[in-house]
């Protein structure tokens, strides 16, 4: 009986305990998929997003790309828009899956029945970045009713200029009936200015880089800007359809979210960091080692071709100085080249040697023989006569004469050539590297400022003036060794 008791006892408990670790095992299996579930949930179902550029400009969104705020979403670049209405038209059309455009543009779009919604703002105007509406200098244009009867170039019709200029009109005074005589010509942003300029137009809008370069080159003036009318205020939006919101959330979120940073860091960043700020981006290049793989790179191509040009310049130099037939030989080969930019030719260079290391030892070469070898033309041709009279009359032979007086009285004005070859073979160098190149400190600055990596960009900058402030240091002290007898004159 006891036994019996004991058994039943057992079986019992037994089953208990399988039930007690049923339930666990059901709610830990609960719990997993639950957190499963929300993982799901902060997937990217979409994780490429289609856009449409603007030429000449990165987008808040392409810097928040390069500086990592989307990842893991990426961007497909599907070529250039000249406007937002086709932006966002594209949009609508799931050509692309985002757009931006003026929010006057949005409202008509969106009145018109298409299914999209304004997900952030990415441009506006304020002080620093606003559109100007320009005339030439010398534009008899002064006022609003100047313009009646005028045309004005702009980007599109329908969005934030031919607002801002039809509210400008009306604020001035005029009629409808004026404005309507005002005519709006829809150009490319890029070709307004040169429009503006050959006459082709009486007024046209700039802004962001493409204005900053025409206020550079002078002769145009603002006629008014959006921030005389409006103040500071957000301009634009970009926008989703609303299918794609509904089937991408999380999508969509992540890129409102890295886009916002984006534009917060641009924002906070300047442009001219302080010094500090450079000094801190220089340490952490030389920390790595990345500064001195870039300085080695530029050093040994600069050095080769800076070699080479020293080794043929002068002796051909000398050559074309002394003699006179040789010289008229070769100087109308020389008038031609030299008057050819070595950047002008690189790409003839690329061409024929390659994107390698020969073309940009080659265009340093080039930039460097020329300086070299006119001063050194006339170094030849200016020494003073009566060194050459008395050497004449102490029966020098004219291979002593050449090597005791010529030559020694040419090596100052030689050696001015030679620095001027010197810094040349640099700056040529930087230019050439930011095309190809994989090391360098002319790629460290373009893919620095590609990037937005500013510090480190501006980190170059300064290594090449130090490096090109040693290497004339230098040159000075081996011209004074070589002209010790110019010291004592």
């Amino acid at each position: 009986m006891n036994s019996l008791m004991k058994v039943t006892r057992l079986s019992i408990y037994t089953l208990l305990l399988i039930l007690v670790l049923f339930g666990c095992s059901a709610e830990s299996s609960s719990t997993a998929a639950e957190n499963d579930k929300g993982s799901d949930e902060n997937k990217l179902v979409v994780d490429t997003l289609r856009y449409s550029g603007s030429a000449g400009q990165v987008t808040f969104w392409e810097l928040a790309e390069d500086l990592g705020y989307l990842d893991p979403l990426k961007l497909e670049w599907t070529g250039n828009s000249t406007s937002g209405p086709e932006n966002i038209q594209a949009t609508v059309s799931n050509s692309i899956d985002f757009g931006g455009a003026f929010n006057g543009a949005i409202i008509k779009l969106k009145e018109a029945g298409a299914p999209i919604t304004s997900v952030i703002g990415y441009y506006g105007s304020d002080e620093q970045t606003f559109n100007g509406y320009y005339v030439l200098e010398d534009s008899p244009i002064k006022e609003a009713k100047d313009l009646i009867g005028k045309k004005i170039g702009v980007n599109t019709l329908g969005a934030h200029h031919e607002f801002a200029i039809i509210e400008y009109l009306r604020r001035e005074g005029l009629t409808e009936k004026e404005i309507d005589e005002v005519s709006l010509v829809v150009i490319p942003p890029a070709s307004g200015e040169q429009a503006l300029r050959s006459g082709q137009l009486d007024a046209t809008t700039l802004g962001g880089v493409l204005q900053d370069k025409a206020l550079e080159r002078g002769g145009i003036r603002p006629l008014f800007k959006d921030t005389d009318l409006f103040g500071s205020f957000t301009a634009g939006s970009l926008v989703f359809r609303d299918d794609f919101i509904k089937k991408n959330p999380n999508t969509v979120a992540k890129f409102v979210e890295g886009t916002a940073k984006a534009i917060e860091w641009a924002r906070n960043t300047p442009v001219f960091p302080p010094l500090s700020t450079v000094l801190i981006g220089w340490w952490e290049l030389a920390a790595t080692g990345q500064l001195i793989e870039h300085i080695t790179a530029s050093f040994i191509r600069s050095i080769i071709g800076f070699g080479i040009a020293v080794i043929v310049a002068i002796p051909l130099g000398l050559t074309i100085g002394w003699y006179k037939r040789f010289s008229d030989i070769a100087n109308p080969l020389l008038e031609a080249f030299r008057n050819t930019a070595a950047l002008a030719i690189l790409p003839v260079f690329i061409l024929l040697l390659g994107i390698g290391e020969a073309s940009k030892i080659a265009v340093v070469i080039y930039a460097c023989s020329f300086p070299i070898l006119l001063s050194t033309i006339s170094a030849v041709r200016n020494v003073d006569p009566l060194f050459i009279k008395s050497a004449k009359s102490m029966a020098l032979s004219p291979v002593k004469l050449f090597l005791k007086v010529i030559l020694p009285a040419a090596v100052p004005t030689i050696f001015v050539g030679i620095r001027l070859a010197a810094s040349s073979s640099i700056l040529v160098l930087v230019a050439a590297e930011m095309i190809g190149a994989k090391a360098g400190l002319g790629y460290l600055i373009i893919s620095s400022q590609q990037n937005f990596q500013i510090a480190y960009m501006y980190s170059g900058i300064l290594t090449i003036s130090a490096l090109g402030m040693l290497v004339n240091t230098l040159l000075l002290q081996l011209e004074g060794r070589l002209s010790r007898w110019k010291v004592h004159q």
